[in-house]
Protein backbone atom coordinates (compact mmCIF):
# COMPACT_ATOMS: atom_id res chain seq x y z
CA UNK A 1 0.00 0.00 0.00
CA UNK A 2 1.35 3.43 -0.96
CA UNK A 3 2.48 5.39 2.11
CA UNK A 4 0.36 3.31 4.44
CA UNK A 5 -0.87 5.31 7.47
CA UNK A 6 0.98 8.39 6.17
CA UNK A 7 -1.33 9.55 3.39
CA UNK A 8 -5.04 9.37 2.71
CA UNK A 9 -6.50 9.68 -0.78
CA UNK A 10 -9.75 11.43 -1.66
CA UNK A 11 -11.43 10.74 -4.99
CA UNK A 12 -13.98 13.37 -5.98
CA UNK A 13 -16.66 13.37 -8.66
CA UNK A 14 -16.98 9.58 -8.72
CA UNK A 15 -19.63 7.72 -10.66
CA UNK A 16 -20.22 3.99 -11.01
CA UNK A 17 -19.67 2.72 -14.55
CA UNK A 18 -20.53 -0.91 -13.86
CA UNK A 19 -21.81 -3.12 -11.04
CA UNK A 20 -21.63 -6.91 -11.13
CA UNK A 21 -23.12 -9.35 -8.64
CA UNK A 22 -21.80 -12.90 -8.79
CA UNK A 23 -23.29 -15.83 -6.88
CA UNK A 24 -22.94 -19.59 -6.70
CA UNK A 25 -24.07 -22.40 -4.44
CA UNK A 26 -22.06 -22.55 -1.21
CA UNK A 27 -20.12 -19.32 -1.87
CA UNK A 28 -20.51 -15.70 -0.70
CA UNK A 29 -22.45 -13.21 -2.78
CA UNK A 30 -19.78 -11.02 -4.39
CA UNK A 31 -20.05 -7.50 -5.81
CA UNK A 32 -17.59 -5.91 -8.24
CA UNK A 33 -17.81 -2.17 -8.89
CA UNK A 34 -16.02 -0.05 -11.52
CA UNK A 35 -15.74 3.66 -10.72
CA UNK A 36 -14.66 6.73 -12.70
CA UNK A 37 -13.65 9.88 -10.83
CA UNK A 38 -12.84 13.48 -11.67
CA UNK A 39 -9.84 14.19 -9.46
CA UNK A 40 -7.73 12.69 -6.66
CA UNK A 41 -6.15 14.59 -3.80
CA UNK A 42 -4.10 13.42 -0.84
CA UNK A 43 -4.02 14.60 2.74
CA UNK A 44 -2.96 13.63 6.23
CA UNK A 45 -5.02 10.66 7.38
CA UNK A 46 -7.91 11.40 9.70
CA UNK A 47 -9.29 9.18 12.41
CA UNK A 48 -8.94 5.54 11.51
CA UNK A 49 -12.15 3.86 10.44
CA UNK A 50 -13.57 1.13 12.63
CA UNK A 51 -15.42 -1.36 10.46
CA UNK A 52 -18.17 -3.43 12.04
CA UNK A 53 -20.31 -6.25 10.79
CA UNK A 54 -23.40 -5.22 12.70
CA UNK A 55 -25.40 -4.22 9.63
CA UNK A 56 -23.96 -6.69 7.14
CA UNK A 57 -26.41 -9.22 5.69
CA UNK A 58 -25.03 -12.73 5.52
CA UNK A 59 -26.84 -14.55 2.71
CA UNK A 60 -27.94 -18.05 3.65
CA UNK A 61 -30.43 -18.75 0.87
CA UNK A 62 -31.17 -17.55 -2.65
CA UNK A 63 -34.22 -18.02 -4.84
CA UNK A 64 -34.42 -17.21 -8.55
CA UNK A 65 -37.75 -17.10 -10.34
CA UNK A 66 -38.49 -16.73 -14.05
CA UNK A 67 -42.11 -15.99 -14.95
CA UNK A 68 -42.96 -16.71 -11.31
CA UNK A 69 -41.52 -20.24 -11.45
CA UNK A 70 -38.61 -21.10 -9.12
CA UNK A 71 -35.47 -22.29 -10.93
CA UNK A 72 -32.78 -24.68 -9.71
CA UNK A 73 -29.76 -22.42 -10.22
CA UNK A 74 -26.17 -23.49 -9.61
CA UNK A 75 -24.56 -20.11 -10.22
CA UNK A 76 -25.01 -16.85 -12.05
CA UNK A 77 -24.27 -13.16 -12.30
CA UNK A 78 -26.08 -9.90 -12.98
CA UNK A 79 -24.25 -6.90 -14.47
CA UNK A 80 -25.44 -3.29 -14.73
CA UNK A 81 -23.49 -1.25 -17.27
CA UNK A 82 -23.52 2.56 -17.10
CA UNK A 83 -21.27 3.66 -19.99
CA UNK A 84 -19.29 6.75 -19.04
CA UNK A 85 -16.74 8.86 -20.86
CA UNK A 86 -13.93 10.94 -19.36
CA UNK A 87 -14.01 14.40 -21.02
CA UNK A 88 -10.55 15.97 -21.11
CA UNK A 89 -9.51 19.53 -21.92
CA UNK A 90 -6.13 21.04 -22.72
CA UNK A 91 -5.88 23.36 -19.70
CA UNK A 92 -6.01 20.65 -17.01
CA UNK A 93 -4.35 17.35 -16.24
CA UNK A 94 -7.62 16.14 -14.77
CA UNK A 95 -10.72 14.87 -16.48
CA UNK A 96 -14.00 16.75 -16.31
CA UNK A 97 -17.02 15.17 -14.65
CA UNK A 98 -17.62 11.74 -16.23
CA UNK A 99 -20.65 11.83 -18.50
CA UNK A 100 -22.87 9.06 -19.84
CA UNK A 101 -22.20 8.37 -23.51
CA UNK A 102 -24.46 5.42 -24.23
CA UNK A 103 -27.48 3.43 -23.13
CA UNK A 104 -27.41 1.72 -19.75
CA UNK A 105 -27.83 -2.03 -19.97
CA UNK A 106 -28.56 -4.82 -17.52
CA UNK A 107 -28.21 -8.52 -18.07
CA UNK A 108 -26.66 -11.65 -16.77
CA UNK A 109 -26.20 -15.36 -17.01
CA UNK A 110 -27.51 -18.38 -15.10
CA UNK A 111 -26.46 -22.03 -14.88
CA UNK A 112 -29.66 -23.98 -14.37
CA UNK A 113 -30.46 -27.68 -14.06
CA UNK A 114 -32.34 -28.91 -17.13
CA UNK A 115 -35.75 -30.21 -16.01
CA UNK A 116 -37.96 -29.73 -19.07
CA UNK A 117 -38.09 -27.74 -22.31
CA UNK A 118 -39.90 -24.74 -20.80
CA UNK A 119 -36.86 -22.43 -20.73
CA UNK A 120 -35.74 -23.56 -24.18
CA UNK A 121 -39.26 -22.86 -25.48
CA UNK A 122 -39.21 -19.38 -23.91
CA UNK A 123 -35.95 -18.68 -25.72
CA UNK A 124 -37.09 -20.01 -29.11
CA UNK A 125 -40.34 -18.02 -28.93
CA UNK A 126 -38.60 -14.83 -27.71
CA UNK A 127 -40.93 -14.61 -24.72
CA UNK A 128 -40.39 -11.86 -22.15
CA UNK A 129 -40.94 -12.45 -18.44
CA UNK A 130 -39.83 -11.05 -15.08
CA UNK A 131 -36.61 -12.36 -13.53
CA UNK A 132 -36.50 -12.03 -9.73
CA UNK A 133 -33.44 -12.84 -7.61
CA UNK A 134 -33.86 -12.85 -3.82
CA UNK A 135 -30.88 -13.31 -1.50
CA UNK A 136 -32.02 -13.95 2.07
CA UNK A 137 -30.12 -13.78 5.35
CA UNK A 138 -30.91 -14.17 9.03
CA UNK A 139 -34.15 -13.15 10.75
CA UNK A 140 -34.32 -9.50 11.88
CA UNK A 141 -37.61 -9.75 13.76
CA UNK A 142 -40.88 -11.54 13.21
CA UNK A 143 -41.40 -12.20 9.51
CA UNK A 144 -38.60 -9.84 8.44
CA UNK A 145 -35.23 -11.12 7.23
CA UNK A 146 -32.14 -9.43 5.88
CA UNK A 147 -32.50 -9.66 2.13
CA UNK A 148 -31.58 -8.20 -1.22
CA UNK A 149 -34.04 -8.55 -4.07
CA UNK A 150 -33.26 -7.68 -7.69
CA UNK A 151 -36.03 -7.61 -10.30
CA UNK A 152 -35.79 -7.38 -14.07
CA UNK A 153 -39.45 -6.58 -14.89
CA UNK A 154 -38.96 -7.44 -18.56
CA UNK A 155 -36.32 -10.06 -19.28
CA UNK A 156 -35.61 -11.95 -22.47
CA UNK A 157 -33.25 -14.86 -23.03
CA UNK A 158 -30.59 -14.04 -25.61
CA UNK A 159 -28.87 -17.44 -25.56
CA UNK A 160 -29.58 -20.91 -24.19
CA UNK A 161 -27.04 -23.74 -24.43
CA UNK A 162 -28.03 -27.29 -23.52
CA UNK A 163 -24.93 -29.52 -23.69
CA UNK A 164 -25.77 -33.22 -23.63
CA UNK A 165 -22.33 -34.82 -23.60
CA UNK A 166 -20.87 -36.56 -20.57
CA UNK A 167 -22.48 -38.14 -17.53
CA UNK A 168 -24.53 -36.61 -14.76
CA UNK A 169 -27.30 -33.99 -14.70
CA UNK A 170 -27.77 -31.76 -17.74
CA UNK A 171 -27.08 -28.09 -17.08
CA UNK A 172 -28.34 -25.18 -19.17
CA UNK A 173 -26.27 -22.00 -19.63
CA UNK A 174 -28.67 -19.10 -20.09
CA UNK A 175 -28.05 -15.44 -20.96
CA UNK A 176 -30.75 -12.91 -20.11
CA UNK A 177 -31.07 -9.21 -20.92
CA UNK A 178 -33.38 -6.69 -19.26
CA UNK A 179 -35.51 -4.23 -21.23
CA UNK A 180 -37.82 -1.28 -20.74
CA UNK A 181 -41.42 -1.08 -21.88
CA UNK A 182 -44.28 1.37 -21.43
CA UNK A 183 -45.17 -0.02 -18.01
CA UNK A 184 -41.67 0.11 -16.47
CA UNK A 185 -39.34 3.06 -15.94
CA UNK A 186 -36.33 0.93 -14.92
CA UNK A 187 -34.77 -2.14 -16.51
CA UNK A 188 -33.85 -3.35 -13.01
CA UNK A 189 -35.02 -2.49 -9.50
CA UNK A 190 -33.45 -3.34 -6.14
CA UNK A 191 -34.92 -3.73 -2.66
CA UNK A 192 -32.70 -4.02 0.42
CA UNK A 193 -33.99 -5.04 3.84
CA UNK A 194 -31.71 -4.43 6.86
CA UNK A 195 -31.74 -2.61 10.20
CA UNK A 196 -30.66 0.79 8.89
CA UNK A 197 -33.15 3.65 8.81
CA UNK A 198 -34.31 4.63 5.33
CA UNK A 199 -33.21 8.04 4.12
Amino acid sequence: EVKKDAKSFLYAGCKISSLRLNFSQGAPLEASVSVLGKVMTDATPGTALVLTEGNMAVVTNATITWNGVSQKVLSGDITYQNPLMEPRVTDSIYTLEPQRNGHTTVGGSLRVFFEDIALWSNFMNMQQYALVLTFTGAVIAGAYNYDLQLTLPIGEMTDVAVPSNGEGPIVQDISIEGFLDGANTNAVTARLTNTNSAS
